[in-house]
């Protein structure tokens, strides 16, 4: 009797335990299909913007790179995600990669007030304008997870800032000789003189033949 019942208890326990463990896989199955579907998720967010992306861990190892960071960097994205965020920023920053401190990012993630960071530049790349901005990556606790890159084609905003310069100075220039005409003669007539605004008239129009 006693052999049976210490049989029937092993059989309970081993029936338990089965049954734990068959618990533990569903749950931490239902975990990977979760954070899957998570990261699936994201990949489409990332892929579907209109700036560039990428993404490195701690040691500026990168860890993903969207379509829009391929083709304003003129990579493929197979390349990229090869590379170090080091060596991509020293690539096209060159003297001026100390602008984007990584490593100073992330030694030092957050700034004096408890917020994240942020660090900017431009650079070019082929005939085009981009601007960086580069963060931390940092989970709700503040612990550093890496950096974040964001890459913007900046070019037309460049172009029309130039130009809008350009037509300034021009409409400054086209207006300096009919105002230094009209300067004269507001002179002349408060000096009162008919004859020296004559003579004043004759040379203006002698110079515009």
């Amino acid at each position: 009797m006693n052999a049976s019942s210490g049989a029937i208890a092993i059989g309970i326990s081993n029936a338990r335990l089965f049954q734990m463990l068959t618990d533990e896989g569903i749950r931490r199955s239902e975990l990977i299909a979760m954070q899957s579907q998570i990261v699936s998720q994201t990949t489409a967010i990332l892929q579907s913007l209109a700036d560039g992306v990428i993404v490195c861990d701690l040691y500026g190892s990168v860890l993903s790179v969207n379509a829009a960071a391929a083709t304003i960097l003129q990579r493929n994205v197979e390349e990229l995600v090869v590379w170090n965020l080091h060596d991509l920023l020293k690539r096209y920053l060159h003297q001026r990669a100390d602008e984007l401190p990584l490593d100073g990012l992330l030694a030092r993630p957050l700034d004096s007030v408890g917020k994240a960071r942020m660090l900017e530049t431009t650079a070019r790349v082929g005939s085009r304008v981009v601007s960086m901005t580069m963060v931390p990556v940092l989970k709700e606790d503040s612990e550093m997870l890496g950096a974040l890159l964001v890459l913007r084609d900046i070019t037309r905003e460049v172009e029309a800032d130039r130009l809008k310069i350009e037509f300034i100075g021009t409409m400054s220039h086209e207006l300096r000789t009919p105002m230094t005409a009209i300067k004269g003669f507001t002179q002349l007539l408060l000096m009162g003189s008919v004859w020296a605004i004559k003579r004043y008239a004759e040379r203006v129009c002698q110079h515009d033949l």
